[in-house]
């Protein structure tokens, strides 16, 4: 009979962590078939400081895995998109497509996982996603989505927690309450988010503008990882290009079409 490996899918947002918690750490212990692991980008500290403290001060063991692709932001300044000369910059993640979430999450943790396992073992992906009316409908997507070998869990929807008991369960535990769990860099940020991230680590958020104003995307149209350019959401003074267009986004669904893939398609 084909081994089920349990796998939980640590963001280091509050969430996947509750669901951890409320689960129980020996549900994915390695001695019965589990493991726990973490995608890390590169461009999200606060997601892996959390799992740092986890693995540090509780003993978690949460497996942190990097993407075939390198670093994110790295990957997105080296590829340079020229051709329009006079609007040449780099690449931006693509909100359509969600390549972003594709290349460093989805990829590098099958990749680990077929690479310790083999692509013929079933695994049970289990999803921090907290109880709403919006996370049961993306749990249907999740599970359309698995391959046939795989099947999907949701331990807090099955217990009806919702992200407001999910900080709690993590405060009791750890005694603080785990930051969202996002790139600097996400254009799945509301406003809200940008304005707090500007008060929280301004160096940190400008670094971030600067990457955006470099993108060929900002060049052309005056926009680039939000509806409109992170200095006007910011009010700060605007630099070059502020011949703005507006555009309505979708935000990222990071885990909304999560499966593991074994092919790599034309980049």
């Amino acid at each position: 009979m084909n081994q089920i490996i349990k796998v939980a899918c640590v963001s280091g947002g509050r969430e996947s962590t509750a669901m951890t918690i409320k689960k129980g750490l020996e549900y994915w212990d390695e001695k019965n078939n589990g493991v726990k692991i973490f995608a890390n980008t590169g461009d999200d500290p606060n997601g892996l400081q959390v799992v740092h403290d986890l693995n540090d001060r509780f003993g978690w063991d949460v497996k942190i895995v990097t993407s075939r692709y390198g670093n994110i932001r790295e990957y997105y300044a080296n590829k340079i998109v020229d051709n329009e000369p006079e609007f040449t910059g780099h690449a931006l993640p693509s909100q359509a497509n969600k390549d972003c979430s594709q290349k460093f999450k989805i990829y590098a943790i099958s990749d680990y996982l077929f690479e310790r396992f083999g692509k013929d073992t079933s695994f049970e992906l289990a999803f921090g996603m907290s109880f709403s009316k919006k996370e049961v409908g993306r749990m249907e997507s999740i599970k359309s989505h698995q391959r046939k070998l795989d099947t999907a869990i949701f331990p807090l929807i099955d217990l009806r927690l919702d992200r407001e008991q999910c900080g709690k369960i993590c405060e009791e535990y750890m005694g603080y309450t785990p930051k969202r769990s996002l790139c600097d860099m996400c254009f799945e940020r509301t406003i809200q988010d940008w304005k707090d991230f500007y008060k929280d680590d301004p160096k940190a958020c400008m670094s971030v503008i600067d990457f955006e104003e470099s993108s060929k995307l900002f060049k052309k149209y005056g926009y680039g990882l939000a509806n409109k350019p992170i200095r006007k959401i910011l009010r700060l003074p605007m630099i070059g290009q502020t011949n703005l267009q507006q555009y309505e986004t979708k935000p990222c669904a990071c885990i909304e079409d999560f499966c593991l893939q074994t092919e790599v398609q034309a980049q």
